[in-house]
């Protein structure tokens, strides 16, 4: 069994040491093969009805099998200066399989599934550490397309837009367990609620441990002016960010992109071409007038204010800007350059629900309920992860001797294929072994090709666990 499958479970409990044992060995099938089905990772019918068995007991749930999981994160996260805590949500896809039970409307009705809204944390490099937390939940399909007024009327409590708050809530439990460690949460412009301001204020105004926020803006909030200001008239969020003094610039490498705006009210595609932009900075401080609230008083709250424009975009197309709102101070070219890069790890979890879907085809499940699904949902997340944490490992640290992270019978065999009889004898660095699993998975390594990606690497470890197999039986 994989050494790491072992010491990534070690501490979970589910009622039952039999049920605990048998996770492990679900795991390590699935770690062998993780786009696969059951059956087909199972291998044999008896693996398979066991499996099967597994998912179909009332004690395997997707929470405690995360929490075996997030207690691995806890440690590794205390091991870090940094940490960014990632939110966003993804849809899963179930359409296809008509006799599903349990899920619900997508952003289309005609398309069944769930929304995952997870939880990714990464070190300040982008190394992911871990998921913290998921919430996989089906729509009411009485509340979907739900008129934005009467939504307007739920208290915050009672709407999706609280997930945001909690998973910030959430944040501030790693601040707690490791008070010295910087922890920062990033989220995208959907998290733009204006309740998650004020949950930072809350603590921080009763000494609880506060995790620092950067939040891509979404709404043209309305401004409190200065109070030495006479013209009392309403600012605006984004018009005024304008104004403010430029800090400097930076430039960031733009991938092609096809992407969806607004022309005469209807939604076309453009296409975004790669280059490197050119991007003026500006930041400032502002008061943010509170939006009215049914029922509840909201307070000001002062926070700082960045944009980064591209200066001049190619014809016909719209410059790259981002509008970012934090609670850190940004006086100067440096911080502002910090605050980006940061916010620029938000990738990661796209990155992460990307291997979760292509590498090991989340959507792709057989079991027929919710029950039985989400359980086998939170080990594909976390196969997930690993192969994220491996790809970006060996980037990282490319130095270390690869058996730090694999077995003798699992590097040996590859090794020998790659490179011929013999050189078993000399372990590969980290580095080179990322490489060579990458080759097998189809990467072709050449030096204009840079490093293997996640999708070469989920291919090549499914290969990597079929020459273990081989080697350790010809021994």
């Amino acid at each position: 069994m994989s050494s790491w499958i072992e010491q990534e479970f070690a501490r979970i409990d589910l009622g039952d040491k039999r049920l605990s044992k048998r996770l492990l060995r679900v795991a390590e099938r699935m770690w062998e093969s993780p786009r696969a089905s059951i059956a087909s990772a199972s291998g044999t019918w008896k693996e398979t009805v066991a499996a099967y068995r597994f998912f179909d007991n009332e004690s395997v749930m997707l929470d405690p099998i995360l929490k075996g999981h997030r207690d691995q994160v806890a440690a590794r996260a205390g091991w870090s200066r940094e940490v960014l805590h990632i939110q966003d949500t993804t849809e899963l896809d179930y359409s296809g399989q008509k006799s599903f039970q349990g899920a619900g409307p997508l952003s289309e009705k005609s398309r069944q599934g769930f929304f995952a809204h997870n939880e990714y944390v990464v070190q300040g490099d982008g190394l992911p550490l871990g998921v913290w937390h998921t919430h996989v939940y089906a729509r009411d399909p009485e509340e979907h397309g739900r008129k934005s007024e009467q939504r307007k009327q739920l208290p915050i409590e009672e709407k999706e837009s609280f997930r945001w708050v909690e998973g910030y809530q959430r944040a501030c439990e790693i601040k707690a367990l490791h008070p010295r460690l910087a922890v920062v949460s990033l989220r995208d412009r959907e998290s733009d609620v204006y309740e998650t301001f004020e949950e930072h204020e809350r603590r921080k105004s009763l000494g609880l441990p506060t995790a620092d926020w950067i939040i891509r803006s979404r709404h043209d909030r309305l401004l409190l002016p200065p109070e030495e200001d006479e013209d009392r008239e309403m600012l605006k969020l984004h018009s005024h960010v304008s104004q403010a003094p430029v800090l400097g610039t930076t430039t960031i490498r733009i991938s092609a992109k096809t992407q969806l705006k607004k022309v005469k009210g209807n939604r076309q595609k453009s296409l975004r071409t790669a280059r490197l932009a050119v991007l003026e900075i500006r930041a400032c401080q502002v008061q943010l007038r509170p939006p009215p609230r049914p029922g509840r008083k909201l307070n000001p709250i002062t926070v700082w204010v960045l944009q980064a424009k591209e200066m001049n975009p190619p014809a016909n197309e719209e410059p790259v800007e981002w509008i970012l709102l934090t609670n850190l101070a940004v006086r100067t070219l440096k911080k502002a350059r910090q605050i980006l890069q940061r916010y620029s790890m938000r990738w990661q979890i796209e990155v992460f629900h990307k291997i979760l879907k292509s590498g090991c085809a989340v959507e792709k499940s057989q079991l027929k309920t919710a029950e039985r699904l989400l359980p086998r949902i939170a080990l594909q997340m976390v196969m997930a992860w690993r192969i994220h944490y491996l790809t970006m490992l060996g980037r990282a640290c490319p130095d270390l001797p690869c058996g730090a992270v694999f077995d003798p019978g699992e590097w040996k065999p590859v090794v020998v294929v790659l490179r011929g009889k013999g050189a078993e004898k000399n372990e590969p660095s980290l580095g080179e072994m990322i490489k060579l699993i990458g080759q097998l998975g189809g990467h072709l390594n050449r030096k204009s090709d840079g490093d293997p990606g996640p999708q070469s690497l989920w291919r090549g470890l499914q290969r990597l666990h079929d020459l273990s197999l081989l080697w350790r039986a010809l021994q």
